[in-house]
């Protein structure tokens, strides 16, 4: 089922607020509530900018009957996102509910059991819009100038970075497409070289993890910092050459292959 791959998934990967949303409407559909508020609770503070996050959580804390944090929890969506449907009617829904229980405790006929009323259908998120006219039109140029800049605003700077790739050629002397490139360039290295550092620190204490290896093998190929991938991978080989990891030993003889061409020309 779909909550079991996700659930998958989120041992694997760490989710990206699109895909924190769509797990959601599944525990949703599910009312599965008491499962997705921690879940919500944890990627709010990781994506603390995504007015869509702050919304679901608001509904999830509702239906389990937190309505003092649903309520800051749709205030924050909305301060965010001024005019955000699903949070306004999520915020008014939650008011209604106080004003519910002032008159329980005035005249005694509040029905106790009442049920929640079932939450707005999801709107489409911008950057799933743009993704989605791409797809059917790959060379609406406009379009994916606005999904660069959705991305950037969400900070998906790798996305971002290999969108503006697509429009190299074509717009490569164009301001708007050179002011982007350099902001996304220069973010996308300071994250990378960050990462590379807590990396290696990491490695120091145990140099043949391969998770972290890989993902080590991943910044320095973004960075096109090759020949320190390559050394990494061969260290690590001639530690392990027993080891059966096939997705390394693939990125390991690309990252060869790639360096006996350089060599040869």
């Amino acid at each position: 089922s779909s909550e079991i791959w996700y659930d998958k998934y989120l041992e694997l990967e760490e989710p990206s607020a699109d895909e924190v949303i769509r797990y959601t409407e599944v525990l949703s559909y599910l009312k599965k509530y008491a499962k997705g508020e921690p879940i919500l609770a944890r990627f709010v503070k990781k994506y603390p900018n995504d007015h869509r996050l702050w919304s679901r959580y608001g509904y999830f804390l509702y239906w389990l009957g937190k309505s003092d944090e649903a309520k800051v929890a749709f205030e924050t969506a909305l301060k965010l996102r001024p005019y955000f449907k699903e949070a306004q009617d999520g915020l008014d829904m939650v008011l209604g509910k106080y004003f519910q229980n002032l008159y329980k405790d005035t005249t005694g006929n509040w029905q106790a059991n009442q049920k929640p009323p079932p939450p707005p259908p999801p709107q489409e998120f911008a950057i799933d819009k743009y993704y989605r006219i791409l797809r059917n039109n790959p060379k609406d140029d406009k379009t994916r100038f606005l999904l660069i800049d959705e991305l950037i605003k969400f900070k998906r700077w790798e996305e971002a970075y290999q969108q503006l790739l697509i429009l190299e050629e074509k717009y490569k002397e164009d301001q708007k497409w050179v002011k982007n490139y350099e902001l996304v360039i220069k973010v996308r290295e300071e994250n990378y070289t960050k990462r590379i550092a807590e990396i290696q620190k990491l490695l120091e204490k145990n140099p043949d993890d391969v998770k972290l290896i890989t993902e080590m093998v991943q910044l320095l190929n973004n960075l096109e910092r090759n020949e320190e991938a390559f050394q990494l991978l061969n260290g690590y080989f001639e530690r392990n050459p027993d080891s059966q990891d096939c997705k390394l030993r693939k990125i390991f003889a690309k990252i060869a292959s790639m360096k006996i061409w350089l060599m040869s020309t």
